[in-house]
């Protein structure tokens, strides 16, 4: 299911890496910076919409005791992370260290 939410995010992120060039392009061909500002705009709402989207359906899973947690936002956004892997802290037993990604619904479901 993690990969589901991964296929979602790569999918509705390519149109804007495509704005993103074609603005580039027309500033430096033509000189027009319009189009760029509206790729700025659009991808910080995209950024917004991305990262609730991950973190409301993401959950981690602790090395140490094996407990399925959600951190808080904020510490999963800035934390250093692999493809699969996040630095995080175990609300459980307080292990620091890279932590499995897995699906949020597997927490619920067990």
């Amino acid at each position: 299911k993690i990969k589901k939410v991964h296929t979602v995010m790569l999918i509705t992120g390519i149109p804007l890496n495509v704005l993103q060039w074609i603005s580039l392009y027309v500033w430096i061909r033509q000189g027009q910076w319009w189009l760029f500002a509206v790729w700025a705009v659009t991808a910080l709402l995209y950024a917004l919409w991305v990262s609730h989207y991950y973190f409301t359906r993401a959950a981690f899973i602790c090395p140490q005791c094996y407990t399925v947690f959600q951190p808080a936002k904020r510490e999963a956004l800035w934390a250093k992370h692999t493809p699969h892997t996040r630095k995080l802290t175990c609300a459980a037993c307080g292990y620091h260290g890279f932590c499995a990604e897995t699906h949020r619904e597997e927490m619920i479901d067990g």
